[in-house]
């Protein structure tokens, strides 16, 4: 899958979306906006592209992240993709800047903007002004990103073909569903990891949880939902878990690997 993040995007050429837009269709060119413009004199047809360098996506699961903040020519980008279903849009209606326009002097040192134009989506017939592009998942933009993840890595889910896959997809859900609802822990609980495991040293450092194996670089440990559990942040397809004893004081350390391969350490 493949996540587009526009959220602070302000906009800019409609060449550019017509140039993004292509990589993710066939090579048979698409007409996917128009602009009609003030009068009815002149109207411009916008089509994707029937050659793009390098490699075209046009079946890969697409997202794309939007905030209030995405306007203009980054709309056009997420609105087309979205009528052409082509897209799942998460995050926050844009701002709705659809139409063009040009500044004019109106006397007394005074100039006014006035749109001169409006984009026509040949799907919808509508366009975006004042509107927004509304998104298929609506969530707070902060979010937005982990929620596309999200998204990406429920549909894959069905479509893991072997024990290690869907184990990967689970852990990865997993990690996402940690941030975006973060376990909190007491630095005494936090405390209670901290210990030498052989060649691996866990420590508290400012209140997080640190994992280092050993002169490999230091990474913080996120707790997960499950007991014990940890990831470290950054490195995928791993996952510690920490063992008690029966007064449940922590005695072990099991690195866990999607591949079903582990490695225990007794702390010291």
């Amino acid at each position: 899958g493949l996540i587009v993040d526009v959220r602070n995007n302000g906009g800019g050429e409609p060449s550019m979306v017509q140039l993004l837009i292509s990589y993710f269709t066939g090579p048979e060119p698409v007409q996917y906006n128009s602009f009609v413009w003030r009068g009815g004199t002149k109207t411009r047809q916008l089509w994707t592209l029937a050659f793009v360098p390098g490699k075209r996506l046009p079946s890969i699961p697409l997202f794309v992240v939007t905030s209030a903040r995405t306007g203009s020519a980054a709309e056009a980008f997420a609105y087309s993709l979205q009528a052409m279903q082509r897209a799942t849009v998460v995050g926050e209606t844009t701002g709705g800047a659809a139409n063009p326009g040009e500044s004019f002097e109106i006397g007394c040192g005074f100039r006014i903007f006035i749109s001169t134009g409006a984009p026509i989506n040949p799907i919808t017939g509508e366009n975006w002004e004042r509107v927004g592009v509304k998104p298929h998942v609506e969530v707070d933009s902060v979010e937005a990103v982990d929620r596309a993840h999200h998204e990406a890595l429920t549909r894959l889910v069905d479509k893991a073909d072997s024990v290690v896959a869907k184990r990967e997809v689970d852990w990865a859900l997993a990690a996402i569903d940690a941030r975006r609802r973060p376990v909190s822990l007491s630095i005494s609980e936090l405390e209670a990891y901290a210990g030498i495991y052989g060649t691996r040293q866990v420590q508290v450092v400012d209140g997080v949880l640190t994992y280092r194996r050993g002169r490999r670089a230091v990474r913080p440990m996120v707790p997960l939902h499950e007991k014990d559990m940890f990831v470290l942040e950054g490195v995928d397809g791993f996952r510690i878990r920490f063992e008690r004893d029966e007064s449940g004081t922590v005695v072990r350390m099991v690195d866990l690997w999607s591949d079903g391969h582990t490695e225990a350490s007794t702390k010291g």
